[in-house]
């Protein structure tokens, strides 16, 4: 498997990780090391790249370099799906036994 440094967004800024590229019919990449997908506007064989004296990786994280409109690493709704108080209520799954009282009467 070779790796990558991208250049990718996250949280609308950019960002570099190490990935790797799926072998399938389209083209997807994965963040080596949270599993998540990752769309790199650029990307580096981390074999071929070599930093001289002069040049740091925060060169390369050039935003600008990242089209408009580039789909983020997390991609988050506008909206919330469900309002607050609507979703699911685990408790009314849980059925809680009735409390057993015995009286014991003295005669």
């Amino acid at each position: 498997m070779k790796q990558y440094v991208i250049l990718h967004k996250v949280d609308g800024k950019p960002a570099l990780d190490i990935a790797h590229q799926l072998e399938s019919d389209e083209e997807m990449w994965i963040v080596t090391t949270t599993g998540h997908r990752a769309y790199p506007a650029d990307k580096w064989a981390i074999t071929d790249l070599m930093l001289d004296d002069t040049t740091s990786l925060q060169d390369l994280m050039d935003i600008s370099s990242i089209p408009d409109g580039w789909p983020e690493h997390f991609q988050q709704a506008e909206r919330a799906v469900a309002k607050k108080g609507t979703g699911l209520n685990i408790m009314d799954f849980i059925k809680m036994p009735e409390p057993v009282i015995k009286l014991r009467r003295r005669i």
